[in-house]
C-alpha cells in the first residue's frame, strides 16, 4: 500500500472525528444565544411552569369562609407567580426562559449569561429562597438539588476534557499521513476522547433523568412538570459513536495500512522457471581455449547412459 492507499486509510477516522466534534460543539453552543434557533433546540431539561399552582391541595380550606381570591392573595407573597415564566430549558452552560406561541410552540425570549459548572437552581431562579416560601420547599427538591449541583460540576469538566482530546485528535491525526507511529499515537488520543466523551454522555443522561424524576415528584403537585430534551441526548450519543469509530479507524489504521510499497521485487524480470540461459565464460561459448589459443570443439557422441554428459570433447 503507497501514500495514495494511505491517505484513503485516514481519511476515513478523520470524518468521524470531526463529526464528534461538530457534535460536541452543538451540546456547548446549546441555549447560548436566544436568536438561534438550533441552540434553542439543544437542552437537557426543561420545565414547563404553565399550570403552575402555588396551593396544590385546597382541601385544608375546604369548609371555610376562605374562597379562591383569598387564597391566591395569601400565597402572593411567595413572589413566584409575578416572575415566573412559561417553561425554562437547562443547557451545558445556562438556562433559557420564554413563552409558548398560540400553536404551543416554544418561544425562547431570554437567556442567563453562560457559566462554566453550571446547575439549575430553581429555588433561586424562582426566588424560594426566602420569606415564607422558604419553608414550603420540599426537602427531596433541596437534596437532589445539591447532588445535581456536584455531579454537573464533574459533568462539565469531562466535557471539557472530551473536547479538547478530539481537538487534539483531529490535528494530530493529519499527520498520521506519513506514518504508521502518527497513527498509533493519534489512536492512544482518540480513545482518550472516546472515554472522556462516553463518560460525559453517560453523566448527562444519568444526571437528569434522576433530577427529572425528582423535579416530577416534588413540583408535580404544584403544576410544574419536568422533561428531556431528546434533540440533546441525540446529540450527544452520536458524539459517542463518531468518537469510538474514530478510535477503532485509528487503530486499524496503526496495524494494516503501511505507507510503503509490498512489491519488494519491482524492477526485477521473472523468469520462467526451470529455463536455462547461456552464460559467457572466458573459454568462450564454442568450447575450451587450449594455452595456445585454439579452442577445443565438442561433437555430439549420440545416445548415451550418462545423461549428464552429451557432449564430449574429441581426443587431442
Amino acid at each position: 500500500m503507497g501514500k495514495a492507499g494511505r491517505l484513503a486509510c485516514i481519511i476515513t477516522p478523520v470524518v468521524l472525528t470531526l463529526g464528534s466534534l461538530i457534535c460536541l460543539i452543538l451540546l456547548a453552543v446549546g441555549g447560548t444565544n436566544k436568536g438561534m434557533s438550533v441552540a434553542n433546540d439543544l437542552w437537557f431539561m426543561k420545565l414547563d411552569t404553565r399550570n403552575f399552582d402555588p396551593v396544590p391541595d385546597k382541601s385544608v380550606f375546604e369548609g371555610t369562609k376562605i374562597d379562591d381570591d383569598i387564597i391566591g392573595k395569601l400565597f402572593k407573597d411567595l413572589n413566584v407567580t409575578d416572575d415566573l415564566k412559561p417553561f425554562y430549558t437547562i443547557s451545558l452552560w445556562n438556562y433559557c426562559s420564554g413563552t409558548f406561541s398560540d400553536k404551543n410552540e416554544s418561544r425562547v425570549e431570554d437567556c442567563s449569561k453562560p457559566k462554566a459548572q453550571f446547575y439549575f437552581d430553581p429555588i433561586k431562579v424562582w426566588g424560594l429562597d426566602g420569606g415564607p416560601a422558604k419553608d414550603a420547599v420540599p426537602k427531596t427538591l433541596r437534596d437532589g438539588i445539591d447532588i445535581y449541583r456536584v455531579i454537573t460540576k464533574w459533568m462539565f469538566i469531562v466535557y471539557i476534557a472530551a473536547f479538547v482530546a478530539t481537538v487534539l485528535e483531529l490535528l494530530v491525526g493529519f499527520f498520521a499521513i506519513f506514518s504508521r507511529w502518527g497513527s498509533f499515537v493519534t489512536a492512544i488520543i482518540s480513545g482518550v476522547s472516546a472515554l472522556f466523551t462516553l463518560i460525559a454522555a453517560g453523566m448527562a443522561t444519568g444526571v437528569y433523568a434522576t433530577v427529572t424524576g425528582v423535579f416530577n415528584g416534588a413540583l408535580k403537585p404544584y403544576g410544574i412538570k419536568a422533561s428531556l430534551g431528546r434533540s440533546m441526548y441525540s446529540v450527544a450519543w452520536m458524539a459517542v459513536a463518531f468518537s469510538c469509530a474514530a478510535a477503532l479507524f485509528w487503530v486499524f489504521s496503526a496495524c494494516c495500512c503501511s505507507g510503503r510499497n509490498n512489491d519488494s521485487r519491482k524492477g526485477r524480470v521473472e523468469k520462467t522457471p526451470y529455463t536455462y540461459e547461456q552464460v559467457s565464460g572466458p573459454f568462450g561459448s564454442r568450447g575450451i581455449s587450449r594455452p595456445g589459443g585454439s579452442n577445443v570443439p565438442m561433437q555430439n557422441m549420440g545416445p548415451t547412459t550418462n545423461a549428464y554428459e552429451p557432449y564430449r570433447h574429441n581426443a587431442v
